[in-house]
């Protein structure tokens, strides 16, 4: 006797010819006539309509919650979209706007410094 036969299968105590796998394929066919064949089988031909007619139904409005989902991520992403516009053009806004306080100090400065050298220059010419 090899110590790995029940590994293999060849165990001396266990089932021969794989009988417990064809018992279980026994039971599925089983399984799959009385309750695929024999259930569903009852239905009638109006049945058999209003099913197709659920169906259809279902996947007509599976098919609109699809769509509707999807226009629903294209107006996120326009929204999103509109608000980084928006938050760019402020952005803009406020820096040319911090651009041109910078040009008019240094323009007031430039003035006041032409000021101070045109009264130093009256003073120079009046002590003479």
């Amino acid at each position: 006797m090899v110590p790995y036969a029940v590994c293999t299968g060849n165990n001396a105590l266990g089932t021969e010819n794989d009988a417990v796998i064809l018992r279980f394929g026994k039971l599925l066919e089983n399984v799959r006539k009385h309750v695929l064949i024999e259930l569903l089988g009852r239905f009638t031909a109006p049945a058999r309509e209003y099913f197709i007619r659920m169906m259809v139904v279902m996947v007509t409005v599976l098919m609109m919650v699809v769509m509707t989902m999807a226009l629903f991520a294209v107006l996120v992403v326009m929204v999103m979209m509109i608000v980084l516009v928006i938050i760019v053009i402020v952005v803009v806004m406020v820096m040319m706007l911090v651009f041109v306080l910078i040009v008019v100090i240094m323009m007031v400065m430039m003035f006041v410094l032409i000021l101070i050298v045109v009264i130093i220059v009256m003073m120079v010419v009046m002590m003479l």
